[in-house]
């Protein structure tokens, strides 16, 4: 289905330069809401992708909406939406029938039957987006139009509430684009990335889809300092549902390299991570993976400057990423704010729980003080509480482990040593929401890193200590 050049619907009025009237029609396009709704009907997977991407308020007519609501309530409820259920819905909903108001259960078929492949259901969706967007538009351009002919409200009042109603429309498009997460299916393709700019042909097989065992695993850091040497003595940290841990750092101190570890060893171990990264993006985060897995320096992957020894350990290293029984699912969230973050957290979560039984495990934020400023907040500390508090809530609300880092300004005289609590963090707030709070720094010979337990509600907290760091695979030991 090609995408329509008129716009359909309901008319409304307007003058052109002549002073005559033109029929102007609201923006919708049925075709591609009877095609979504087709091809959800035909192929139920389909609604993994869809319904982070769609919501009933962006169908134009309401029947329509009405039946991907149904849809919608199966797949929350983890029952497969197919033509049988969806009308067992509907009838649940008392809007299956032949009265006003009511869907015929004749027009679900009728709606696969027009379908002639599901396999565009995103480009329909797309085109559904697009059209909700051009209404919203309208309608608050037509607002601000009548309020100012009104003339009853101050304009500078108008325009600030115009514009926060614009950048609210704008937050609502932006935290649905998906262009910013990499699946970690797709952290695979990293190598074959590097391969084919260097004109190498590498072909790397996924074996099977990925599942974690039946009895899954506890949440570790991957360190005996902290989870008990040989799982038998008891942990000095401890990842659980419903926490919050805090690494703290410096400029260069290790955070992302303490966080993107801990993240590859829960997925080793057979455990779900959705890893948010506000700073570094997509190809630096693999290029770090893949040399600690490999040993191959990130600026060779970067630069493609790369041998064909290189090239052989990027692939032994993409086949063990391959083979693990969890995943680490990298989201590039630049300028994001913790609104919008928990809005992709939520949508991933539930995505995957559908596709695979069950959602994430552990949830990182690399790192908080990159988050931006919500509306209403007038300072980066005011700011920061917000954003940490918000992160906070929303892990007690899914009863997910959170792994927070939080960065820590530079000092001449203590930059090799883990910082202190007072030292730059901006907010209380930080402390507060965590339960346990780890600060690293990376020793100036670049051989250790020193860490010192700052908070632990679990356990024995003011631990210090120091972890081996191996410079050239950027991992600790």
């Amino acid at each position: 289905m090609q995408q329509p050049t008129n716009f359909n619907g309901r008319s409304s009025s307007n003058s052109n330069s002549n002073g005559k009237l033109v029929e102007l029609n609201i923006p919708q396009n049925p075709e591609a809401e009877e095609a979504v709704l087709g091809s959800l009907l035909i192929d139920r997977d389909l609604i993994v992708t869809v319904a982070s991407i769609l919501k009933p308020g962006h169908f134009f007519n309401q029947e329509r909406a009405n039946v991907y609501q149904a849809i919608l309530n199966l797949y929350s409820t983890g029952v497969p939406g197919d033509l049988i259920t969806v009308r067992d819905e509907l009838k649940a909903m008392q809007l299956l029938g032949e009265e006003a108001g009511q869907i015929r259960g004749s027009y679900l078929l009728r709606l696969m039957e027009a379908t002639p492949t599901p396999v565009h259901v995103q480009y329909y969706s797309n085109i559904i987006l697009n059209y909700w967007l051009a209404r919203k538009l309208i309608a608050e351009g037509s607002h601000i139009v009548a309020s100012s002919y009104q003339g009853k409200e101050e304009s500078t009042r108008l325009l600030a509430e115009f514009i926060e109603r614009m950048q609210n429309l704008a937050v609502l498009v932006k935290g649905r684009e998906s262009v910013h997460f990499t699946t970690h299916e797709k952290s695979l393709d990293h190598f074959v990335k590097v391969a084919s700019d260097l004109d190498e042909k590498r072909n790397i097989e996924n074996q099977g889809a990925l599942q974690g065992p039946k009895t899954l695993p506890r949440l570790r850091f991957g360190w005996p300092e902290f989870d008990g040497r040989d799982w038998m003595e008891s942990p000095v940290l401890s990842l659980l549902p419903s926490t919050l841990t805090t690494i703290l750092g410096r400029t260069g101190g290790g955070k992302t390299l303490v966080a993107s570890q801990i993240a590859d060893t829960n997925a080793m171990a057979g455990l779900n991570v959705l890893y948010f990264h506000v700073e570094l993006n997509q190809e630096q985060m693999l290029a770090r993976r893949y040399c600690r897995l490999s040993g191959v320096p990130v600026l060779s992957q970067l630069r493609r400057n790369l041998s064909d020894r290189d090239l052989e350990l990027l692939s032994k290293a993409a086949g063990k990423v391959s083979g693990w029984p969890g995943r680490v699912d990298f989201c590039h969230c630049p300028e994001w704010n913790s609104e919008q973050l928990i809005q992709e957290l939520k949508a991933r979560h539930y995505a995957l729980a559908v596709k695979t039984g069950r959602g994430y495990d552990l949830i990182v934020l690399d790192y908080l003080q990159r988050l931006g400023w919500p509306k209403n907040c007038n300072s980066e500390r005011e700011a920061m509480a917000f954003n940490v508090r918000r992160f906070s809530d929303v892990l007690n609300e899914l009863n997910l482990a959170g792994l927070m880092t939080s960065q820590v300004g530079r000092s001449d005289s203590r930059q090799y040593e883990p910082p202190d609590l007072d030292e730059g963090l901006g907010t209380g707030e930080i402390e507060r929401c965590s339960n346990q709070l780890l600060a690293f720094a990376i020793s100036q010979d670049k051989a250790l890193a020193k860490y010192a337990i700052r908070k632990n509600t679990f356990s024995e907290g003011d631990i210090t200590g120091a972890l081996t760091f191996d410079a050239r695979k950027v991992q600790f030991l």
